[in-house]
């Protein structure tokens, strides 16, 4: 990310967005929600993923069988629906908190 910095920046106090000083800590605020709309949009991709794998799976043959029959593959399979499951789960988790007013600092982080 870029940097942006004002040196010597006069802003008139009609100008001010909340209190002088406390810019960070505005961001700081808006970090939680960004942090879970992005989790939400990459377990989408996540999905899909997994979609497109099952099917590349069930019709792809190595050795005379698919790999969908594979013992390790139908493990790395499982491993990743596990993966997903335990991802959707803590994204909803967050967003209960959220909406209850919970601090959610950690879990998004």
């Amino acid at each position: 990310h870029g940097e942006i910095v004002f040196e010597q920046c006069v802003v008139d106090d009609d100008a001010v967005l909340g209190q002088v000083g406390q810019g960070f800590a505005y961001a700081q605020a808006r970090l939680e929600p960004a942090r879970l709309s992005h989790c939400m949009r990459f377990i989408g991709r996540a999905s899909r993923a997994m979609e497109i794998a099952q099917q590349y799976a069930a019709q792809r043959e190595s050795f005379g069988q698919r790999l969908a029959d594979l013992q390790q593959v139908q493990a790395m399979v499982a491993d990743s629906h596990i993966d997903l499951h335990a991802s959707r789960l803590m994204v909803r988790d967050c967003a209960r908190k959220m909406d209850a007013g919970e601090s959610v600092k950690h879990d998004s982080a």
